[in-house]
């Protein structure tokens, strides 16, 4: 799951029309000492002087206008265990009214004339339980009418197939509000589009959900009717259904964009090494999610995981039966849950930096449970490449193995602009992949295999490579096209 992903070579069939200016509001973060109770919930709402309207089972509060337009939404308060998990998506935090596990209550206002409502809410709410408050800078979009009326408070706009958001934060979350809005709007297999100005990046964790589809994107705007993705530079032009679509005779004719023009000596320092892991489980009562994840980071970055969500910010204790309570309540619709190691300065010595995302999915052979870790290497270090196939030894005993894939990219962090070309480590095969293809075929493929575990049911870990050539991305090729030939 590269977010530096090749451009597309086919858009839509679709007529292009100017680009709408969507306006990205503002948002605001109140991180206080105690959770609000529910008077002093109301009398901030009174305070804004908009009229209440509690949506999503109550998770958000939209506030309207005289008019009956929703201008601002305000999501519930959550509890931050770690205030470094806090600090990683605001910066710094040195106010010394800042709690040490704040309860994190995130306001937006869609319109950026909204916004002393929601100030005014945010004061009410500090006098009355303590903290401080945290805010965006103004938006530089002019507001206009949008592509249609959005569906949610967290999105901008929507087409027939794009839900789209905008946020000017210079480092933009997966944020509860906006997880909300996708399970409620992107199930019908509508793509997201997160719209930002050149300055802003997506977290880690943002980033890695809008790799998983090429409809998903981040769209940098660097003039009114200018476009391009965020992790491609392909340029983009809007289309009434679509959304921000590839523009591929301006590709043609002017290439990426030139913050995405390979250079020498432009390679981001550091390195992330990602592993992209799926497992099958029978869907028994007794069956426990989450570790599969749990050796992957024990491992791969040598500590535990700490924090787990459906959004941006992490807040709840990493707990596999939690975890897996709350996939068999959505069941069956599919869950999206991210994780990560402890963030910041609390961190164990030795421990690295990781995120990831868990996919759980009913299906008719049983759980499909999919894992997406991402390793933290910081400048000057690098990946222990050989713990990987002690990783693949640890899943294949306890049954987790069925396909794993790894590669390895520059740059500590995903960056709106070209940071240096990921690369493929290789690739394993659990026991049951191993007996579909035949162990005969496996070991006569074009990359060399070794075989870990049991001699009848041993998995298999193809290395292709270090992580650091492209060209090996050839020799992957090759060996997919090896293991499951035509017809197979």
């Amino acid at each position: 799951m590269a977010e530096q992903r090749l451009p597309m070579t086919t858009t839509p069939t679709a007529t292009t029309v100017p680009t709408p200016s969507l306006p990205t509001g503002r948002i605001l973060v109140a991180l206080l000492h105690d959770r609000p109770n529910l008077s002093g919930l109301l009398d901030a709402l009174r305070a804004t002087g908009l009229r209440p309207h509690p949506v999503s089972d109550g998770v958000l509060i939209e506030l309207c206008d005289a008019a009956d337009w929703t201008v601002a939404a305000v999501q519930a308060a959550r509890h931050v265990p770690v205030l470094a998990e806090a600090e990683r998506l605001l910066g710094p935090l040195d106010d010394e009214d800042v709690p040490a596990q704040p309860w994190w209550v995130e306001a937006r206002a869609s319109h950026p004339d909204a916004f002393p409502a929601l100030t005014a809410f945010a004061a009410a709410l500090t006098d009355r339980h303590g903290g401080t408050v945290h805010t965006t800078p103004p938006s530089a979009t002019a507001p206009t009418a949008a592509a249609s009326p959005a569906p949610h408070p967290a999105l901008t706009a929507a087409t027939e197939h794009t839900l789209i958001t905008a946020d000017d934060r210079p480092l933009v979350p997966l944020s509860a509000m906006l997880g909300d809005a996708l399970a409620a709007h992107g199930s019908q297999g509508r793509a997201l589009q997160v719209v930002t100005p050149p300055h802003s990046a997506a977290t880690p964790l943002l980033a890695a959900l809008l790799a998983t589809s090429p409809l998903f994107r981040q769209v940098v705007a660097t003039g009114s009717d200018t476009h391009h993705d965020a992790f491609t530079g392909e340029p983009l032009i809007w289309d009434e259904r679509h959304g921000f679509v590839p523009d591929v005779p301006a590709l043609r004719e002017h290439g990426p964009h030139p913050d995405h023009i390979p250079t020498e000596g432009k390679q981001a320092p550091g390195w992330r090494l990602t592993v992209e892991l799926t497992t099958l489980h029978p869907a028994t009562e007794d069956l426990l999610l989450g570790e599969a994840a749990e050796l992957l980071a024990t491992h791969l970055a040598g500590g535990p995981i700490a924090l787990f969500d459906t959004g941006e910010p992490l807040c709840l204790p990493w707990n596999p039966a939690a975890l897996t309570r709350l996939c068999r309540d959505r069941a069956p619709a599919p869950s999206l849950l991210l994780f990560s190691g402890t963030p910041g300065t609390a961190r164990d010595p030795g421990a690295l930096d990781f995120h990831g995302i868990l996919r759980v999915q009913r299906v008719r052979e049983g759980v499909k449970e999919t894992v997406s870790l991402t390793v933290v290497h910081p400048p000057g270090t690098e990946p222990d490449l050989d713990a990987i196939p002690r990783a693949v030894a640890a899943l294949a005993s306890r049954g987790l193995l069925r396909t794993l894939s790894v590669s390895r990219r520059p740059g500590t962090r995903p960056e709106p602009r070209w940071t240096g070309f990921p690369a493929p480590v290789g690739l394993a095969l659990g026991p049951e992949g191993l007996t579909e293809l035949r162990v005969t075929d496996a070991a006569t493929a074009p990359v060399p295999v070794r075989l870990i575990g049991p001699r009848l049911t041993p998995a298999a870990w193809y290395r292709v490579g270090d992580g650091t050539r492209p060209e090996d991305w050839n020799r992957l090729r090759l060996l997919h096209r090896h293991l499951t030939p035509e017809g197979r």
